[in-house]
């Protein structure tokens, strides 16, 4: 179980089964407090097997280096982060994607969490993924005809592909909302609660200038579902649309706060390191080392220095 020393008090969490505890009866001194992200997620490349429409990512053939990544891992484990989400483009074009989950399984205490399409899951690699990864997040862009559209692929074979992750790990389902996909929200809870899926991560699409393309009345529509819903089902949003859309009662993904380089950074595949993987800016990773200085360097900008 790792400890960090936050604000609001001892936060302790076990990458086993997810247990989040917080001991707020202790008050926690500035000189005591961990300094660092609470979680670190790495775009292991902008490869990907898919080209869906509504995807901010350049897409491109950059691979994150494998040593050059296992340092980053030993260094961040060291100064007391919780856990690493690795994703892309998509991950498991990786060539060392399950090397690499190894060695943060055997070599860190960090939590190892995949983000994928899921499409070039196999059944060989159950085994694995079972020992190495404690969850994995697959990107579910509406259920049956609006995923199709959306990801230019049978539904059918998503459905086949999750058959084999829900039977070796604990995973959940991130759904994008837009003007499509938003009336559909009630039988994509269903869909999940049938499966057993432990969360629902609601994406709100977001373009490549980092604004929020839905329509007004789609978001309305949104909000209301979120409000009839979030004490029924085990809802969060992302990071990124927590900035954007007014929900105060949803909590955001792994309880982390919007642009903080102390709760959470992204680190994309040519080694920049950012506060989100929308951001245009950031500081290049020359060497692995330089994570110390570049954490310093974000939250200097957050604060405007």
């Amino acid at each position: 179980m790792k400890i960090r020393y936050e604000d609001m008090g001892i936060l302790l969490f076990d990458r086993n089964n997810g247990l989040n505890i917080l001991i707020d009866e202790y008050k926690v001194t500035t000189q005591e407090q961990t300094n660092s992200p609470r979680y670190v997620s790495i775009a292991l490349t902008n490869d990907c097997n898919l080209s869906c429409s509504h995807c901010f990512v350049d897409h491109g053939d950059n691979y994150f280096d494998f040593e050059f990544l296992c340092n980053i891992a030993l260094i961040l484990d060291k100064i007391d982060c919780f856990g690493i989400g690795l994703g892309g483009g998509e991950p498991f074009l990786y060539p060392k994607i399950s090397e690499i989950c190894g060695f943060l399984h055997s070599e860190t205490k960090l939590a190892v969490t995949i983000t994928t399409n899921g499409i070039l899951i196999q059944k060989t690699m159950s085994t694995w993924i079972t020992k190495n990864v404690n969850f994995i997040r697959l990107s579910m862009d509406g259920l049956h005809k609006n995923y199709e559209f959306l990801r230019g692929i049978p539904f059918k074979i998503f459905l086949e592909k999750l058959g084999i992750v829900k039977n070796c790990v604990r995973f959940g389902l991130n759904i994008l909302v837009n003007d499509l996909t938003v009336d559909e929200l009630d039988d994509i809870a269903e869909f999940s609660e049938k499966n057993k899926s432990s969360e629902i991560l609601l994406l709100p699409e977001i373009n490549r200038q980092g604004n929020l393309a839905m329509k007004g009345k789609s978001i309305e529509k949104m909000n209301c579902w979120i409000e009839s819903n979030y004490k029924l089902l085990p809802l969060s949003i992302s990071i990124n649309a927590a900035q954007i859309i007014n929900s105060p009662i949803l909590p955001i993904q792994n309880n982390l706060l919007p642009n903080n380089p102390e709760e959470f950074v992204h680190i994309n595949s040519q080694k920049i390191l950012k506060t989100s993987a929308f951001d245009k800016y950031g500081y290049l990773l020359k060497k692995p080392e330089d994570i110390i200085p570049g954490l310093e360097y974000l939250k200097l900008n957050l604060k405007g220095a």
